[in-house]
């Protein structure tokens, strides 16, 4: 998993996943994420998957993870 506010972290189990398929794939896609907040314990990522091509969203998705701190 990515670092925040420059606290390398490591990623655990998937505590929740959420995916919304909206579309049909084409052959060439794009993936973003974002790490929308961090706790303690938990991060929270949200995610979209678009075509490469139009940029309409095929899929968006919300999950959960538990994060340890890189000692």
């Amino acid at each position: 998993m990515a670092s925040v506010a420059d606290e390398p972290l490591t990623s655990g189990p998937t505590i929740t996943l959420n995916t919304n398929f909206l579309s049909p794939a084409s052959k060439d896609m794009v993936a973003t994420g974002e790490i929308v907040r961090t706790g303690t314990s938990s991060a929270v990522v949200d995610g979209t998957l678009e075509d490469a091509d139009s940029g309409e969203p095929i899929a968006t998705a919300q999950g959960v993870w538990r994060i340890y701190a890189d000692e």
